[in-house]
C-alpha cells in the first residue's frame, strides 16, 4: 500500500492494517462505507454517496475484492459487501480512530 502511517501512537494492529491494505483515503472511505452499509451498494451508489468519480470507485472496489475485504455479487450491475471475518475488528478499530 502507498500510505504509511506516521508515528502517531496507533495500536500496532491498526498500523499493520494500514500498511498492508490502505492504498489511499478514497480506498479507506469506500471500505468504511461498505463496513457500515446495511445493503450491498453498486459502484454507482458508492460513487454517488462519496461524491467520487465512478471509474476510480470501480478500481478501488476491485482492489477491495482482490484484498479479501469485500465480496462482489454476480448481478448484471455487481453489488459489493464488506467481507468481515478476521479483519472486522481491525476495520472497526481503524474507523473509530479515523
Amino acid at each position: 500500500a502507498s500510505i504509511r502511517p506516521v508515528s502517531s501512537g496507533l495500536p500496532e494492529p491498526i498500523a499493520r492494517f494500514i500498511e498492508r491494505y490502505v492504498e489511499s483515503l478514497d480506498y479507506l472511505e469506500i471500505l468504511f462505507l461498505l463496513h457500515r452499509s446495511d445493503s450491498a451498494p453498486t459502484c454507482a451508489e458508492v460513487a454517488q454517496a462519496l461524491r467520487l468519480e465512478r471509474n476510480a470507485v470501480a478500481t478501488y472496489l476491485d482492489a477491495l475484492v482482490r484484498d479479501g475485504l469485500a465480496d462482489k455479487s454476480n448481478d448484471p450491475e455487481p453489488r459489493f459487501t464488506f467481507k468481515g471475518g478476521a479483519l472486522d475488528a481491525e476495520v472497526r478499530a481503524l474507523e473509530h480512530a479515523y
